[in-house]
């Protein structure tokens, strides 16, 4: 920010409320594509689309040298070379899932992008004596539907472990 003399504390905020599911949730694995899938269903494009999803650096390769060997079943191949997409990289560290500690509040991190999941895990958290979340638009609204309390995750925050100290301190 500095090379083009940006002071962020000096800019102003903008509410951005406008983004769809598709655009939040394109960080994760799976999120382009599903935005690609959405805008050729929504635009009535009557095109092949066949992706084929690639996360992490060993997925990754192995795709590549599918494709560059002629042998990939796909037109199209969405690689994240962070585990579980951007949202499962830096600010998230282990197996897809993070414990931490914020105050008095323990932090469960787990990287979530489909639906049916959502489902199964919200209700699991629930039963364990789980209150409230921190949660993109999609768990939010899962959350929501089991009665628990919901804190979105503010996407100008630069990661998701800040986001979430941010939503649990205020």
């Amino acid at each position: 920010m500095a090379a083009f003399n940006i002071d962020p504390e000096t800019c102003e905020d903008a509410a951005i409320e406008d983004a769809s599911v598709f655009g939040r949730n394109f960080a994760q694995a799976g999120g382009l594509t599903s935005s690609i899938e959405n805008y050729v269903k929504e635009k009535g494009l009557e095109i092949e689309f066949k992706p084929v999803k690639a996360s992490g650096f060993d997925e990754i390769k192995k795709t590549m040298v599918m494709a560059k060997g002629g042998r990939l079943q796909g037109n199209f191949i969405e690689g994240m070379m962070c585990e579980g997409g951007c949202i499962g990289g830096p600010a998230l560290i282990g197996e897809n899932t993070y414990n931490y500690k914020v105050a008095d509040t323990e932090i469960y991190m787990h990287p979530c992008d489909k639906l049916n999941e959502l489902e199964k895990i919200i209700p699991q958290l629930k039963q364990q004596g789980v209150t409230g979340v921190v949660a993109g638009t999609l768990a939010s609204t899962v959350a929501m539907k089991y009665g628990m309390k919901v804190e979105m995750l503010d996407t100008k925050v630069p990661s998701i472990k800040g986001a979430i100290k941010e939503a649990v301190i205020s």
